[in-house]
């Protein structure tokens, strides 16, 4: 099967691939599809090992709502930095500052 795909099968699921896999870790659990790819390539596929690499961000990271959507803080201080204006450094810190509660962020 040279230079095709591996199909990979994960929790009951077989994916056609191992990007197709990774397209799915990113989403449910973290990280970037080009971070799981890089794990499940050198790993060999091998999911305990994968999976054992450090906890999922969902496990570490605070989740913000706003307008109805889930961001990161990070990802949240870029967005609000590309609609309201300032730093995506200055929208970071504000929330910070702010214990990360959205509309004091905004209001301050």
């Amino acid at each position: 099967m040279s230079g095709g795909s591996i199909p990979i099968e994960f929790e009951g699921v077989r994916y056609s691939s191992r990007n197709a896999l990774a397209q799915h870790l990113a989403a449910t659990r973290g990280h970037t599809v080009s971070t799981w790819a890089t794990r499940l390539s050198r790993l060999d596929g091998d999911m305990t090992r994968v999976l054992a690499i450090g906890p999922p961000l969902a496990a570490t990271r605070r989740s913000l709502t706003y307008w109805g959507r889930t961001f990161s803080r990070r990802a949240l201080a870029r967005h609000l930095a590309a609609t309201r204006g300032g730093t995506v450094a200055s929208w970071n810190a504000r929330l910070k500052r702010k214990g990360d509660n959205v509309a004091a962020a905004i209001a301050d």
